[in-house]
């Protein structure tokens, strides 16, 4: 164990002496290095939490020998984690997971053969990213279902991507989406389509709008997403919906990702063993988890600790609270 020398008259140790500052640098990079709050070093060294706190925020503090001993030993006993950033991802990247598989499946079958499909999966299961993703590679018309969309707006939405004047009616906008697509047929695809039908009991007339477009186009596919909402309001909806229940040739329903895609989705981070069990238990979790929880968590602790820092459970669970604070500020200002 390396000595520090500190001032022998009583008063604090030179808050210039290269060890103190050494020590001080490594406290306020303990997080990327280790993965560490300063709460965890002061737990874990046996020191007073303010004390490790001043310490490492107070340029000119410098704590009494006892605890630059504690602080000394902890260091050299944690080592040097730290990692080439390089080498490390900085964001959840996109992988083909196998309900990214099922839904361009889906989507290019309902594309190909001018049907219509359904895709079930509960919220964060990543069927948006999915969805955008194939969209944009086969020029499909993507649209976010709204729950105030009136039926003219939902026409607008598809006329402006047609390239369509958006003047006029919700009928008349409606007859150039019509005419548009009968000369240039696109896939169209509805994401959060169960918000166009309400409950059980609500209104349906926005959903079956799409429906008619469908069945007057006839030469398009058609692909409603949404959660399982959309799968009750489908099967077991009003009689109004019988028309569209007909049409539907495809359900698929999307499972929680396996312990291969996880895997392969977490790849590239600098995780502690305990991380990576937390990360993958909520990523499987469709209540208070799944894939878009795992994306905002994960960009949230790379903000904390930097690319190649160490993501560890006391980051995640920091980085779980902003994303509450924000979630909360941005509630509050609606």
């Amino acid at each position: 164990m390396s000595v520090l020398t500190l001032k022998q008259n009583g008063a604090s140790p030179s808050a210039r002496s290269p060890d103190i500052e050494e020590l001080r640098r490594w406290l306020k990079n303990v997080k990327t290095s280790h993965g560490l709050t300063l709460k965890s070093v002061a737990e874990q060294a046996g020191c007073d939490r303010t004390t490790v706190s001043r310490f490492a925020n107070e340029e000119n503090y410098v704590p009494g020998p006892e605890v630059i001993s504690k602080i000394q030993e902890m260091k050299e006993r944690l080592g040097d984690q730290r990692a080439n950033p390089e080498s490390f991802k900085s964001r959840l990247e996109f992988t083909t997971t196998s309900n990214v598989e099922y839904i361009h499946a889906v989507c290019y079958e309902c594309m190909n053969k001018h049907i219509m499909g359904a895709i079930i999966g509960y919220s964060g299961a990543g069927k948006t990213t999915a969805l955008e993703r194939f969209a944009r590679k086969n020029n499909a018309i993507y649209i976010q279902a709204d729950p105030t969309y009136t039926i003219k707006e939902l026409m607008k939405d598809i006329a402006s991507h047609l390239g369509e004047s958006t003047s006029g009616t919700a009928c008349s906008i409606k007859r150039k989406v019509v005419s548009s697509l009968i000369n240039r047929p696109r896939l169209i695809i509805i994401d959060e389509a169960n918000k166009l039908v309400g409950d059980r009991h609500g209104s349906v007339v926005k959903i079956e709008s799409m429906r008619a477009v469908y069945d007057q186009v006839k030469k398009i596919g058609l692909v409603l997403a949404g959660t399982p909402e959309l799968l009750v309001a489908v099967l077991d909806g009003p009689p109004s919906l019988a028309q569209l229940r007909s049409r539907i040739r495809r359900i698929i329903k999307l499972e929680p990702p396996g312990a291969a895609d996880i895997a392969n989705l977490l790849a590239g981070f600098n995780l502690t063993d305990e991380a990576r069990f937390i990360l993958k238990q909520r990523a499987v979790d469709t209540q208070n988890g799944g894939l878009r929880w795992l994306d905002s968590t994960i960009s949230a602790c790379i903000d904390l600790v930097g690319t190649g820092g160490v993501i560890s459970r006391e980051v995640i669970e920091e980085a779980d609270t902003l994303l509450i604070d924000e979630g909360l500020f941005r509630r509050g200002m609606e």
